[in-house]
């Protein structure tokens, strides 16, 4: 929800479409009850995200169940995203800001079992947000698995401005197919 009342996420789409920089989709927005408790690595709200919400948009939107599936967020939203991977499978996923120093990067350990050789990733930090041990654990992971990533770091804070800002970055790596498959911005 906050991606549209903050975020404006629905112009970002529509410009990127429009200009051909991604391809037409669909998006879905939650706005979670309790983001504190759901969106701190908690399965119960994946599990509702991806047995009832999902489903039930596939099926009232006509949506291809081959269709590609992204999920993404912004601070614990962004952690949420890359929890997700441990509960099913996606093509891609986005972090603005991620909180991964929550749990100590339990995430990480979450993580190291998972298939994700074909899942894209993209991060991106404002570099006042003092998360630089967070961010660079997980590249560490990521480089250390091989798996594809882009990364940008931002002169901005933990905030909407930044995340509504950049959003337009992790749609055109994630749904444009000729993304480049590593770059990093420091």
């Amino acid at each position: 929800g906050d991606y549209l009342n903050y975020g404006a996420a629905w112009i970002t789409l529509d410009n990127l479409i429009r200009t051909k920089e991604i391809p037409p989709c669909q998006a879905l927005f939650l706005q979670p009850h309790d983001r504190m408790k759901e969106y701190w690595v908690d399965g119960k709200f994946l599990q509702m995200v991806f047995d009832d919400c999902l489903p039930w948009a596939k099926q009232k939107y006509n949506i291809d169940r081959a269709v590609p599936i992204y999920m993404g967020g912004a601070s614990l939203g962004g952690l949420t995203a890359f929890f997700a991977i441990t509960k099913t499978k996606l093509d891609g996923v986005f972090s603005q800001s991620g909180s991964f120093w929550v749990d100590s990067l339990r995430i990480i350990d979450e993580l190291k079992n998972e298939e994700m050789a074909n899942t894209k990733f993209y991060f991106d930090f404002g570099s006042f947000e003092k998360q630089d041990s967070a961010r660079s654990a997980m590249m560490e992971f990521l480089d250390a698995n091989h798996i594809s990533y882009m990364q940008n770091v931002w002169h901005e804070g933990h905030n909407w401005g930044n995340w509504r800002g950049h959003l337009s970055y992790a749609l055109r790596y994630l749904l444009n197919p000729s993304a480049p498959k590593k770059t990093i911005k420091l």
